[in-house]
């Protein structure tokens, strides 16, 4: 079995829509500003719109001394939040169209980090777990099936327009690209005019000029990996 991408594979720097991505940089915008405290952690506020996420900084008695937005565009509250949940390394967020997720770094203690590839069911879950679709979820503690396909129109067969993960429980199809720089040309494309060819366990693909291949892990769900075979006995399936 193929081990599965680390983080620094599978997610990339953010961009300027995080002003203040990691503890560290959320450390020194507070003492800059005379506003150190004993903690400083990556929260959520329950709002009833959306959740939004802010690092605080607190006393050890839990007391907030001040907060700094995440995401530029988010408005800092206008009172003292009561439903406010700490995040925890390892976990994920949702901001506009992008997920994200909070890693451990040694330098910089947390940071942010966008999610660029989704090489796992479990990651193909979180973007559907973190869609519009699972608010229609009747049983959203049971799994959907989880498929790798390459997708295509149905005018172009012959190109590929990206690998996807097909993502379907009971009459609901959702479609998500593993790549997320293929997104969103991916979604001007309407699904009628979408064909996909299911790939398996073993096949393998070229990606700027990358070769990826299908595994599966201990569970029976599928991933994908970086890849390196001989030409002769690849099965290859080119990104065009």
């Amino acid at each position: 079995m193929l081990p599965k991408m680390s983080i620094r594979e599978f997610t990339i720097p953010v961009g300027a829509e995080c002003p203040c991505p990691s503890q560290l940089e959320a450390r020194h915008v507070a003492i800059n500003n005379h506003l150190e405290s004993d903690n400083m952690s990556l929260m959520m506020f329950r709002t009833e719109h959306q959740p939004m996420l802010f690092w605080c900084s607190y006393d050890n008695n839990r007391t907030v001394k001040a907060i700094f937005n995440l995401f530029k565009d988010d408005p800092l509250p206008e009172k003292v939040m009561t439903q406010v949940q700490t995040i925890q390394p390892g976990e994920y967020l949702r901001h506009g169209d992008q997920i994200y997720m909070l890693c451990e770094d040694k330098d910089l203690k947390q940071v942010v980090r966008q999610i660029s590839v989704f090489a796992t069911a479990l990651d193909a879950n979180v973007a559907y777990q973190m869609s519009d679709f699972s608010e229609d979820d009747e049983d959203p503690e049971e799994w959907p099936e989880f498929y790798l396909t390459r997708m295509s129109e149905v005018s172009k067969p012959n190109e590929t327009l990206c690998y996807c993960w097909y993502i379907e429980k009971g009459n609901h199809l959702f479609l998500q690209p593993v790549f997320e720089e293929d997104a969103p040309e991916f979604r001007k494309v309407n699904k009628n005019c979408l064909n996909w060819e299911f790939l398996h366990e073993g096949d393998t693909f070229e990606r700027d000029s990358k070769v990826y291949k299908i595994c599966k892990d201990e569970d029976d769900d599928y991933y994908i990996t970086p890849h390196i075979k001989a030409k002769e006995t690849a099965k290859i399936i080119p990104f065009r």
